[in-house]
């Protein structure tokens, strides 16, 4: 599928760096990792908002060549769901 240069959908709300805590998905599951090892292995005492912020430090610090990677992977999916309401538009009107 050619994908580049195609419509992009005004549909989807970019969150990747809105600092929402422990989401999950990407950073979100590995702070909720960090927890449980730190409970099984620790001492029982974890500080949930240490975590939080490690976390989000880890998982926001992208290199240019890792944002350019993530902002076209960001592009693919709203072009694939714009190419998605269009066929559905197009069926409903038949």
């Amino acid at each position: 599928m050619k994908w580049l240069g195609n419509r992009e959908s005004s549909n989807v709300e970019d969150r990747r760096f809105s600092g929402t805590g422990l989401a999950l998905g990407g950073g979100g599951l590995i702070g909720v990792a960090i927890i449980v090892i730190k409970l099984f292995f620790g001492d029982g005492n974890v500080d949930i908002s240490q975590v939080v912020q490690q976390t989000r430090q880890e998982t926001t610090t992208l290199s240019p060549e890792e944002q350019a990677k993530d902002d076209e992977r960001a592009k693919f999916v709203k072009v694939v769901l714009a190419e998605t309401e269009d066929v559905w538009h197009q069926i409903f009107k038949e």
